[in-house]
């Protein structure tokens, strides 16, 4: 049986494709045999966040009292392009890592059959054609300055002065207005938007896969038939969520000290992506909800039809008089096996409907909670939170 490559640059890669990584190599902030994410990280990032900072100086826009929200105070600015960016970026590769082990493992695993080997690398080379589309690129390009023209002056309206808008104007951009419209703005959402297409395609392939004949097990101790690694992969996306959830909670948290808007007012939305997000990278994995289904239902029958005949044969031997004449039960090893097809059965009783487990959601939901901690504080006290928390343990 033929094996997958095994490293990420030689197989399929989640990330390595496209017009924007082809640029990111030609300009030497990566390599074919290194991604150099580190590197590109602090470079984009600082692209974007540092002619910002010296346009807003040059101007007077990034501290004083020109305007309400000067550059050195605007919360969003700081999350979009020196915690999200860099994120966004320094993320690739462990995601890319351990998505491609996990496809990998499909096969060194044998969950493919031979039968179904072309069918899966179909389906890894339409992932491939899908993630070096220079189509897409270009329509999530069009799409990052398409938000642009409502983002460019600023997320508090017009109700509020801040550095993206020249003092005493109707509405001009200042130099770093410009250039936060022109560059700095368009780079954070064409990468965010870059990720959510590449998660797209992942959950286009998982879905391939999935209509696969999978050498499913319901006896595997992951609980999820053998396909439990996938929780490997998606656990990794908690960086994306919380890079997302602090742009967000920056947001709320801008309005709450320049406008003057309660933070209880965003309670229900900020619920909402707190249970949003996790949901969202967690959705390429109920494609297999139906194939777990079924290998859990099979197995009930298969091994309910097992431990029927075993438990006759059972009572027939030792409670009925079948057995040989002076065989003794202490030490025989049919207990051991009755216990055996007991512990397997439960394995099977047990079995998820999907394959994540608990810890998968809890740390995702962690990821888009934590940046959102701070604003809690606004709406609870210290005390009465703790007080609450050790109610909820008790």
């Amino acid at each position: 049986m033929a094996e997958l490559p095994t490293s990420p640059t030689e197989g399929f890669s989640l990330v390595n494709g496209g017009p924007s990584h082809r640029l990111m190599l030609r300009v030497g902030l990566a390599r074919p045999d290194a991604p150099r994410l580190g590197k590109r990280a602090v470079v984009i990032s600082l692209f974007a966040w540092l002619p910002l900072l010296a346009l807003a100086l040059a101007q007077g826009l990034a501290y004083g009292t020109a305007v309400r929200v000067p550059l050195l105070f605007d919360l969003v600015t700081y999350a979009r392009f020196l915690i999200a960016l860099p994120v966004f970026i320094g993320a690739e590769r462990v995601i890319d890592r351990w998505a491609s082990a996990a496809l990998r493992h499909f096969r060194d695993s044998d969950l493919v059959r031979e039968e179904d080997a072309p069918r899966f690398e179909w389906a890894l080379r339409e992932a491939g054609f899908l993630r070096d589309s220079a189509w897409v690129e270009a329509v999530l390009l069009v799409a990052a300055y398409g938000r642009v023209v409502s983002l460019a002056r600023g997320e508090l309206g017009t109700a509020v002065s801040t550095w993206h808008v020249l003092p005493g104007t109707t509405g001009a951009l200042s130099l770093a207005g410009w250039w936060y419209a022109l560059v700095s703005l368009p780079i954070f959402l064409f990468l965010l938007y870059r990720w959510g297409w590449r998660l797209i395609v992942w959950a286009v392939l998982l879905w391939r896969i999935s209509r696969l004949d999978l050498r499913l097990l319901p006896t595997h101790p992951d609980l999820a038939g053998g396909l439990g690694f996938l929780a490997e992969v998606h656990i990794r996306l908690a960086p994306l969520v919380f890079a997302f959830s602090a742009v967000v909670s920056a947001g709320v948290g801008e309005r709450w000290l320049f406008l003057g808007t309660p933070v209880a007012r965003y309670e229900g939305p900020l619920l909402g992506f707190a249970i949003l997000f996790p949901l969202l990278g967690l959705a390429p994995l109920f494609a297999f909800i139906g194939k777990l289904i079924g290998c859990r239902t099979r197995g009930l029958l298969e091994y309910g039809a097992l431990a029927d005949r075993y438990t006759q044969e059972f009572d027939a031997k030792w409670l009925r008089g079948g057995g040989p004449e002076g065989e003794k039960l202490l030490g025989t090893a049919d207990l051991q096996s009755l216990a055996d097809l007991a512990n397997s059965f439960a394995v099977i009783r047990k079995m998820r409907p999907f394959p994540f487990d608990s810890l998968t959601v809890l740390v995702l939901v962690a990821a888009a909670v934590l940046p959102m901690t701070p604003l809690l504080f606004a709406v609870m006290p210290l005390a009465d939170l703790v007080k609450k928390i050790l109610r909820f343990l008790a």
